[in-house]
């Protein structure tokens, strides 16, 4: 990153950090600060040692550059009992489950001199968007047999800004676990196996027989563009 950034040619880094993915076993120290016994939890000391990783890899990036920081799963739910919680203000759900805290990740945006309105924004977005995002940043053709699963209008919608038209108007989740279609941001359904086709046929979804169908207030925007 730093030859490219010195040659001034683009550079593309996908760093996959190992917190706080378990094990937790945090560092003594890391970069000369001190990480291990730090928290309440080896759990939450690893929390520590990231958010030091994206400090330092964003304290790095220039103006010009895109930087986005989001995870695969939602949290582990381990810190509880130390009265922390990875899922923020969502009490439902942890990794794997179908609930709103196995599939709610962040999805942070930093490009200070790009055109990414600043802002909190409420629209339903997948990772699966950002093969779409990227092509339009790039301005290449668009090529219907390619990432099918992304939908189009990300770019705009962070253009526009969090008042803008959703571009995604529905997300299916699928893990260790029933699956689940939300098709609004504050909307969730989970189904699975014959309680879900017995559910389909009353317009309902179910998750091992019990309705499942939420409107939260606590519902946190999926996207999140800075500049700093």
């Amino acid at each position: 990153m730093a030859d490219a950034k010195q040659q001034r040619k683009p550079f593309f880094l996908h760093y996959n950090s190992q917190a706080v993915h378990i094990p937790h076993t945090p560092r003594s120290f890391s970069w000369g600060r001190r990480v291990f016994n730090t928290t309440a939890s080896r759990h939450l000391d690893m929390a520590v040692e990231l958010d030091m990783q994206v400090g330092l890899l964003h304290g790095s990036m220039s103006g010009s550059d895109l930087f986005i920081f989001t995870s695969d799963n939602g949290g582990l739910g381990l810190s509880r009992d130390v009265g922390h919680s990875s899922q923020g203000p969502i009490d439902s759900g942890v990794k794997g489950s179908a609930l709103e805290g196995g599939h709610k990740i962040p999805l942070i945006v930093s490009w200070p001199n790009g055109p990414f309105k600043t802002g909190v924004f409420p629209q339903l977005a997948s990772q699966l968007d950002l093969f779409e995002l990227f092509r339009a940043m790039l301005d290449l053709p668009f090529d219907a047999e390619q990432g099918r699963d992304s939908a189009p209008g990300l770019y705009r919608v962070l253009v526009e800004g969090p008042e803008a038209r959703p571009h995604r108007n529905l997300l299916l989740t699928q893990a260790k676990c029933p699956g689940s279609i939300r098709p609004t941001p504050t909307a969730l359904k989970a189904a699975r196996g014959a309680a879900a086709d017995a559910a389909a046929e009353e317009g309902q979804a179910a998750v091992d027989g019990l309705l499942v169908s939420y409107d939260t207030e606590a519902y946190v925007a999926a996207v999140e563009v800075v500049h700093t």
